[in-house]
């Protein structure tokens, strides 16, 4: 349940919600009885199917998880309160400007918002980071390689940019 769960189910609604959604459409497919297990658990158990977005919100995965590891892991706090601790590539982000930049309101509380609301969340903090990368570099989802994006041609819908540590600094990483 937690993995199909959206905000109107807000004690289930959660990260691995937000994470499945985003790159899957997910939905229970029937519930399996105790029985079927040695020892029977306390709980039901569920066949879950996913299947892929063809085309997922443009967002780099670990934006996204460090923003929902932020949001939820401190559930009965206000966004603003709980994206004190968020953390990206090593830069501590100002949860105000984060939230204003993206346009959230700071009083809510993480199961409120929805998968596209933690999208936008996640590519206003890359932006914060990056501000003149995330504009002019672009994955070629042909090559796997970064390349600058020209307005005559539009960029795939994988536009990425993978973070990685080194020697203190920050670089996009080409794949491969």
């Amino acid at each position: 349940e937690r993995i199909v769960a959206t905000p109107d189910q807000r004690a289930d609604y959660g990260r691995l919600g937000v994470l499945c959604g985003w790159r899957t459409m997910a939905r229970i497919l029937f519930d399996v009885p105790a029985s079927a297990f040695t020892p029977p658990p306390k709980v039901t158990s569920s066949v879950v199917e996913l299947i892929p977005r063809v085309a997922p919100l443009a967002c780099e995965r670990k934006a996204l998880a460090a923003i929902t590891l932020a949001a939820f892991g401190q559930r009965r706090k206000m966004l603003r309160q709980s994206l004190k601790s968020l953390s990206i590539a090593g830069n501590n982000m100002d949860a105000g400007q984060l939230l204003a930049k993206a346009g959230i309101d700071g009083s809510k509380r993480a199961e409120e918002l929805k998968i596209e609301q933690f999208v936008v969340l996640a590519n206003a903090a890359l932006e914060e980071i990056f501000p003149r990368a995330t504009r002019i570099l672009g994955l070629d989802g042909d090559t796997g390689r970064f390349v600058p994006i020209r307005e005559d041609k539009p960029m795939p819908v994988a536009f990425s940019i993978e973070l990685k540590k080194r020697d203190g600094g920050m670089f996009g990483r080409q794949p491969g």
